[in-house]
Formats: structure tokens, C-alpha cells, sequence
């Protein structure tokens, strides 16, 4: 008796008869390089149902010199605290994009975001008084 076990890891390629998962991401990567006015593209949907083979399948129709994804898997981070770690995702991935002269300015936003940082304004009001001249 051959087993056959289902492997819970995003496709590369869309294997269903339809190729719906092929046309939508098609729709997003030509809407991601003709839509100056969309700034942000969510996917919804049920555990399983292949909104990471979409990500990937669109990655795919996108030229790498281009485009740049960074990947964030809030499930990996659910436990712990999830504000910190899409910073850091965030910031460890465009750290890689941006040029030296950058990497500083982004760390101190970073640390900014992450209350790593205090800053403060002193006013002082000091008197002299005449006795003491």
C-alpha cells in the first residue's frame, strides 16, 4: 500500500485544473506594475487555501531587479510580540536595499519604533543674581 502525504508548503507553480491561483497573481503583478494609485495588495483567506503560492506565483511574474518582497509569516510570530518582530523583519530586509549612507537613519527609526530610543527637551530658567557679581 503506497502512502501518499500532503506536505503543507506554498507551490511554486498552481496545480489545480482552473489555474486560479495563476490568473490572480498574474492580476496582481500586472496591477503592481500599472497601478501607480495601489499602494497596498491583501490577500485573504483560510489556512491552506494558497495565499502563498499566489505571493510566490506573483513574485515569479515580477522582474527580481525591480520588485523586492520581504516575506513576513505573522503565524512564525503570533506567540511572541508581533509589532517588534515585523520591525525587525522590515528592518533587516531593506538593510540589505538601501545604501550605506541609509543604514544608520533606518536603525535610528528602527529603535525609534521600538521605544529603543529616549529624547528629551530640557528648559532651563537659571537666574544670576546681582548679589553674586
Amino acid at each position: 500500500m503506497e502512502r501518499h502525504f500532503h506536505i503543507e508548503k506554498p507551490s511554486d507553480q498552481d496545480l489545480f485544473h482552473g489555474k486560479s491561483h495563476d490568473r490572480v497573481a498574474e492580476v496582481i503583478a500586472d496591477t503592481i506594475q500599472n497601478s501607480s494609485s495601489v499602494r497596498l495588495i491583501g490577500i485573504e483567506g483560510q489556512l491552506g487555501a494558497g495565499k502563498s503560492t499566489v505571493i510566490n506565483l506573483t513574485k515569479s511574474k515580477l522582474p527580481r531587479d525591480e520588485y523586492h518582497f520581504i516575506d513576513y509569516d505573522a503565524e512564525l510570530h503570533h506567540h511572541g510580540e508581533s509589532k517588534k518582530s515585523l520591525i525587525t523583519v522590515l528592518h533587516d530586509s531593506l538593510l540589505d536595499l538601501v545604501g550605506a549612507e541609509s543604514k544608520q537613519r533606518l536603525t535610528e527609526y528602527r529603535d525609534t519604533a521600538l521605544g529603543n530610543t529616549l529624547s528629551y527637551t530640557k528648559k532651563q530658567k537659571s537666574k544670576l543674581s546681582w548679589w553674586t557679581v
